[in-house]
């Protein structure tokens, strides 16, 4: 009885850990910063880094020291995910994004757009999509 209920218990964990396993650390990245955003967690003054600066979202805090987004984009997928589950972001959030596609709307518009023969060129951290044979814009 008791191993039974261990090999369930084990079998569990193991399709939650394939479940986190199909998302990458960028679209965690991206999940979260879609949750802050949902739950208006905006950023406070107090956290070290200039008034301007960053998307306005709060900063990740792990043991007292906040991170700036770019610094935590580059710490492990562990630590990553399990930020995203302490700040109140799971898995079935997570889920529901990909289920509606979220994380990939800039694939699709991407690859829609090399298949009209278009360029893509990248741009601050985003994307243009122009026609081909597109130079750029002229001062004549």
């Amino acid at each position: 009885m008791q191993n039974n209920k261990n090999e369930q218990e084990i079998k569990q964990q193991e399709e939650l850990q394939a479940k986190y396993d199909s998302f990458m650390k960028s679209d965690l990245l991206k999940g979260l910063k879609k949750y802050l955003k949902d739950n208006n967690r905006s950023r406070n003054k107090s956290d070290g880094f200039g008034r301007r600066k960053g998307n306005g979202l709060e900063r990740p805090c792990i043991n007292g020291k906040y991170y700036s987004w770019n610094s935590f984009s580059k710490l492990p997928k562990d630590a990553v995910l399990v930020y995203c589950l302490m700040s109140g972001c799971d898995l079935d959030y997570l889920l529901a994004l990909q289920k509606r596609g979220w994380f990939d709307v800039n694939k699709k518009l991407r690859a829609q757009a090399r298949k009209d023969g278009k360029e893509i060129i990248g741009v601050s951290g985003g994307f243009l999509i122009k026609p081909k044979g597109w130079i750029g814009e002229s001062n004549v």
